[in-house]
C-alpha cells in the first residue's frame, strides 16, 4: 500500500541502529506496532485534525502488538466510528504513534 511504502513500520530498534552504523553487540531487538495515526486536513493556515486509533481486544495486553481481531476507530470531534485497516492505510498521515511490542 502507498501508506506502508511511505511510512513502513519499524522492524526493530537494533536494526535501525545497525543501518545508521550505531548498533552495539547484543543490542536489544525492540519491535514496534502502529497504534494511531493523526491526519491533518487543510493547509498551513487552518484545517482540522482527525485520529485513527487501534483498540485493544479483550485480554490483549499493552505492548503485545496483536493485530488479530484489532479494531480501528476514527475520532473526528464528537463522532467516533469503526473503520477498516484499508481506510487507515489510505490516509495521508501527519503523525504516527507506535508502541513497543513485548
Amino acid at each position: 500500500s502507498p501508506f506502508l511504502e511511505r511510512f513502513p513500520q519499524p522492524q526493530t530498534a537494533a536494526e535501525g541502529a545497525a543501518e545508521a552504523g550505531e548498533a552495539s553487540p547484543g543490542a536489544r531487538r525492540a519491535r514496534y506496532a502502529l497504534v494511531a495515526v493523526v491526519v491533518h486536513m487543510g493547509d498551513a493556515y487552518g484545517g482540522h485534525y482527525i485520529c485513527y486509533c487501534k483498540t485493544r481486544t479483550r485480554g490483549e495486553e499493552e505492548g503485545s502488538g496483536g493485530q488479530a481481531g484489532a479494531r480501528w476507530l476514527l475520532y473526528n470531534d464528537e463522532n467516533v466510528r469503526e473503520v477498516s485497516i484499508v481506510d487507515v492505510l489510505r490516509c495521508e498521515p501527519y503523525l504516527l504513534f507506535y508502541e513497543q511490542v513485548l
